[in-house]
C-alpha cells in the first residue's frame, strides 16, 4: 500500500501532478532544498489560476512512491537526492523523456524498484511559477510487458493510487514500444515547434509545420525498424489524433525552453537520432538540419 509520495521536479508536469495528487492525499511531498524550497513553500504555484502551496521536504527519509519529473539535463545531478528516498519497498516512476533513464535507475537501484513510465498529452504553458493547462494528459507506465488480466502487484497498486486521485494512468502492454512511440513524438513535435517557433495550433492546420514534424518522426520510425519494437505509420497517425485534441495556443516544452533561455533536450532528441543513424549508416536529413540550427541558437542563448 502506498502511504506517501515524493515528487522531484516541480516544472509543468511535476507541479501539476503534485497538485492533482494532493487533492486526494495529504502525504504528497515536493522534494526541494535551499532557496527553491523557501520559494515553493512561500509562493507556491498558480495552476489554472488557483494558487497551490505544496508540502515541501528536503528528502531525508524514504517514500513508497518516488516520481521523477525533472528534465534530462538535471537527471544525473538529482540521483544523490533520489538515493536518500529509496527504501525496501519504494517504487520509482521516471517521467523523463528519452529511452535511457529507466536503465540507469535499474542499474543504480535494482529492477525491483523501477517501473517504465512517461507522460503524454499535456498542453501546459508555464511562466515562472504559473502553469496553465486544458489537458492534464496521461501517465503511461508498467513493467516491460504487461497483461491487463494479470498485472503485477506493484503495477496494480500504483494504478489504483493514481486513478483514485483522478490521474489518467494507463498500463501499456509493451512499454519499450510505447517509449519509442513517445520518443518519436518528442523528436517531431518538440523539435519542429522550437525550430519554427510555432504552437500546437499551427501543426493542427497542416502545411509546412506539419510536414517538418512528420519528416522528423519518419526518421525515428526508420530507426525503430532495427529494434525489436518497430514503429509504423499507424503510430504517426495515433499521434495526429492526440495532437488534434491539444490546446491550439499551447506550446511543447522544448519551444518554451528556448523562449525562456533554458537548456533544451536537443541532445536527447536529435542528438540521439543522429547517433543511432551513424551507427546504422543511415541518413537523417531532417534531424540533422534541426539539430544544427537549434544547437547554434542554444549556443547564442547560453
Amino acid at each position: 500500500m502506498i502511504e506517501d509520495c515524493a515528487i522531484i521536479g516541480a516544472g509543468a508536469i511535476g507541479a501539476s501532478l503534485g497538485e492533482l495528487l494532493s487533492r486526494t492525499y495529504d502525504s504528497v511531498r515536493i522534494i526541494a532544498t535551499g532557496e527553491r524550497a523557501k520559494r515553493y513553500s512561500s509562493e507556491g504555484f498558480v495552476i489554472n489560476e488557483k494558487r497551490w502551496i505544496p508540502a515541501v521536504e528536503s528528502g531525508d527519509h524514504t517514500y513508497d512512491l518516488v516520481i521523477i519529473a525533472v528534465k534530462f539535463n538535471q537527471f544525473h545531478e538529482i540521483l544523490p537526492v533520489v538515493d536518500k528516498l529509496i527504501g525496501e519497498h519504494t517504487q520509482i516512476l521516471s517521467l523523463l523523456n528519452g529511452l535511457v533513464t529507466e536503465e540507469i535507475l535499474i542499474e543504480r537501484y535494482g529492477s525491483e524498484h523501477v517501473l517504465y513510465s512517461f507522460t503524454v498529452g499535456q498542453d501546459a504553458l508555464r511562466l515562472n511559477n504559473s502553469i496553465h493547462y486544458t489537458l492534464m494528459g496521461r501517465v503511461v507506465f508498467g513493467e516491460i510487458e504487461n497483461d491487463r488480466e494479470d498485472l503485477t502487484e506493484r503495477v496494480s497498486e500504483i494504478e489504483r493510487y493514481l486513478c483514485a486521485a483522478g490521474v489518467n494512468a494507463v498500463v501499456a502492454d509493451d512499454m519499450i514500444y510505447e517509449l519509442w512511440w513517445k520518443f518519436m513524438v518528442n523528436v517531431g513535435i518538440n523539435q519542429a515547434s522550437a525550430y519554427l517557433e510555432r504552437s500546437f495550433g499551427e501543426f493542427q492546420k497542416g502545411g509546412e509545420s506539419f510536414d517538418l514534424m512528420k519528416d522528423l518522426m519518419e526518421e525515428v520510425i526508420t530507426l525503430s525498424q532495427f529494434t525489436e519494437h518497430p514503429l509504423s505509420t499507424l503510430d504517426f497517425d495515433r499521434w495526429v489524433v492526440l495532437l488534434m485534441t491539444l490546446n491550439p495556443l499551447g506550446k511543447p516544452s522544448m519551444y518554451q525552453d528556448f523562449e525562456a533561455g533554458r537548456k533544451s533536450e536537443l541532445g536527447l532528441f536529435a542528438g540521439t537520432v543522429l547517433e543511432k543513424a551513424r551507427e546504422l549508416g543511415l541518413s537523417v536529413p531532417a534531424n540533422t538540419m534541426v539539430y544544427e540550427e537549434l544547437a547554434a541558437r542554444e549556443m547564442v542563448n547560453s
